[in-house]
Order: C-alpha cells, then sequence, then structure tokens
C-alpha cells in the first residue's frame, strides 16, 4: 500500500517534469526557428528593396 503511494506520487512527478521538460524544449525550438525564419525573410526584403530602389 505504502509503496504504491510511493511509486504512483514519483510517477507522477517523473512524468510531470518530462513533460515540461519537452513542451519548453518544443516552444524553445519552435519559437527560434520562426524568429530565425522572420529575420532571414526581413533581410532578403531589405536586400531586394534596396537594389530596388
Amino acid at each position: 500500500m505504502w509503496n504504491n503511494a510511493v511509486v504512483s506520487m514519483w510517477n507522477n512527478a517523473v512524468v510531470s517534469m518530462w513533460n515540461h521538460a519537452v513542451v519548453s524544449m518544443w516552444n524553445h525550438a519552435v519559437v527560434s526557428m520562426w524568429n530565425h525564419a522572420v529575420v532571414s525573410m526581413s533581410e532578403e526584403y531589405a536586400v531586394n528593396w534596396r537594389q530596388r530602389s
């Protein structure tokens, strides 16, 4: 009985820690990818704009 409680508490802690780590890693990856895409697009746009004018 006691062991079950401890084990399930431990499992919950590990699972939520893991989920949190995965989610924040994923968010970080998505955000930096997005930032990178936006920055390169803006740079290309600026270069094209300068060449045109």
